[in-house]
């Protein structure tokens, strides 16, 4: 095991996560993982590196720390319960595929098991070039079944937020009782892997600290370690405190290097909880491109460049510092 200290993050490694990516993709994979690390304020990509996907503006849970809950909410255009379309899914698929896009993230906003699409999600995304298709989620709609469709569709990095020890915890942090189960579904998803003789995809538990845990990190890295390549414990921030001030002037590359897209289609810059708060676009309307070139995005950018973000960015950077 190693220790890997990351943004806001403890990271505790099993295998070295790069070298496994490698020994699949080889040099594609290395490529992708440059153009990432290069991405930022001296050199912006021709197309998002990263493409956030969200399946469904919906979730099984309400977390104690999350903007679905009720007493985080950060706008009232939430669970709607839309779902992805499949059409714009294909359409933004191939303009990816035509601009050498590589990374797909399903774990952003919602979870993405509650759509019923996302076993074929995955598959078209490894058919249209895809080689690093993450799926993070919370775990409690996974079933046997699920998991092995979703290792045959081709997921290559899968994350559980487990962010517990025990029963108590977990209903305290994440209002279910499916502690026992989730933990169950960790131990099918790395057994399933196993079986199949496959290395990936990547599997990750993580937990995400906060009041309610606080000094469960050990114990809680030594229950999943045996099930896992790697556990991430992740800083807290109480995004129901709006009295947070910026602490320092924080850069943050996202907007050089990613974008969201939410299951109505509206775009965002970045992949973080308050970018609800900072649509740059619509993808049922242009392309891909055309919002990553657009001047809402530029504006973004520019923000940052002259260490003047917009309130949007303030309050999220204020929840990190």
């Amino acid at each position: 095991m190693s220790n890997q200290s990351l943004p806001l993050t403890d990271r505790i490694e099993k295998k070295n996560i790069d070298e496994v990516f490698f020994k699949e993709f080889g040099q594609e994979y290395l490529d992708y993982r440059e153009n990432w690390k290069k991405s930022g304020k001296d050199y912006i990509p021709d197309f998002p590196v990263n493409l956030d996907i969200e399946c469904a503006d919906d979730c099984n849970y309400r977390c104690n720390f999350c903007y679905r809950n009720a007493n985080s909410k950060i706008t009232e255009d939430i669970n709607t319960g839309v779902r992805f379309n499949m059409d714009l899914y294909e359409k933004i698929l191939k303009e990816g595929q035509e601009n050498n896009l590589k990374a797909i993230n399903f774990g952003f906003s919602g979870e993405p098991l509650i759509n019923p699409n996302l076993a074929e999600m995955v598959k078209m995304a490894r058919k249209y070039g895809i080689i690093d298709v993450r799926i993070i989620s919370n775990g409690g709609l996974l079933t046997q079944e699920k998991i092995e469709k979703l290792l045959i569709a081709g997921v290559t990095f899968f994350s559980l937020s487990i962010d517990a020890i025990n029963e108590e915890t977990y209903f305290k942090v994440k209002g279910s009782k499916l502690f026992y189960k989730v933990i169950e579904n960790l131990k099918f998803l790395y057994e399933t892997r196993e079986k199949m003789g496959k290395s990936l995809p990547v599997i990750r538990a993580s937990f995400y600290s906060n009041p309610e845990n606080k000094g469960q990190e050990e114990q809680f890295i030594k229950m999943v370690s045996p099930f896992t390549d790697f556990v991430d414990i992740q800083a807290f921030s109480d995004i129901k405190d709006k009295s947070r001030k910026l602490k320092r002037v924080y850069d943050c590359d996202m907007p050089f290097r990613r974008m969201g897209i939410f299951a109505n289609g509206k775009v965002c810059p970045c992949c973080s909880f308050y970018s609800k708060l900072l649509i740059v676009g619509d993808a049922n309307k242009n392309t891909i491109k055309e919002i990553w070139n657009s001047q809402a995005v530029k504006g973004v950018r520019d923000s940052f460049i002259n260490q003047k973000p917009n309130e949007v960015c303030l309050r999220c950077l204020s929840a990190v510092c």
